[in-house]
């Protein structure tokens, strides 16, 4: 308050950060007051955590073949696949990532699912998203990314982002987690929701 009127002073704290603060005023006769008295307040800044969820094509999927049965033929191949080198046979393509009459997986062609695909081919996919993000204060301890294999059902594979989220609430102790999805994501985000 100066000659009885009340100033409020405002400021944004963009980063997540833990701040130290305090009140000092004067009356312009030689009296001040400080809050507190000693020591300093006190607020931390946090983000909710964020999870990507990509859009079709948008995990990389690697061969597992040495995993598969003896009867498809002894491999250790486990490149990747997708998304596939430029010199790469198209119609080998289309074989190695079917999918057998129920939607799963065919038994001679195991994958496993690697990251999300930040660029390929000379075009950015996810990494400019990252980078934008961590630009405004996140990092790998609030910023998460859910790989899948895109092929497959999305009601099953919402249960594994269910599993995510629910491991991520637990190491961040948060109650809850944005969801950042394109495409197909945004498809198993809403499985997941509903």
């Amino acid at each position: 308050y100066v000659n009885g009127e009340q100033f409020t002073a405002t400021s944004t704290f963009p980063k997540k950060a833990k701040y130290f603060y305090h009140f000092e005023a004067s009356d312009g006769k030689g009296g001040t007051a400080r809050i507190p008295a000693t020591g300093e307040l006190n607020f931390s800044v946090i983000n909710v955590p964020v999870i990507i969820v990509p859009g079709i094509m948008g995990s990389e999927l690697y061969r597992n073949y040495s995993t598969r049965p003896s009867i498809c033929g002894a491999s250790e191949d486990n490149s990747i696949i997708w998304p596939p080198p430029s010199y790469y046979d198209k119609l080998r393509l289309v074989v190695e990532l079917g999918l057998d009459i129920n939607g799963l997986p065919r038994e001679c062609f195991p994958m496993r699912v690697g990251d999300i695909i930040g660029e390929w081919d000379k075009n950015d996919y996810y990494n400019y998203l990252i980078i934008e993000l961590k630009n405004s204060g996140y990092d790998e301890n609030d910023l998460f990314v859910f790989p899948y294999d895109w092929r497959l059902d999305l009601t099953t594979t919402a249960i594994s982002l269910q599993n995510k989220i629910d491991d991520i609430k637990q190491r961040t102790n948060a109650t809850q987690v944005d969801i950042i999805a394109h495409s197909q994501g945004g498809l198993l985000s809403k499985y997941y929701i509903s």
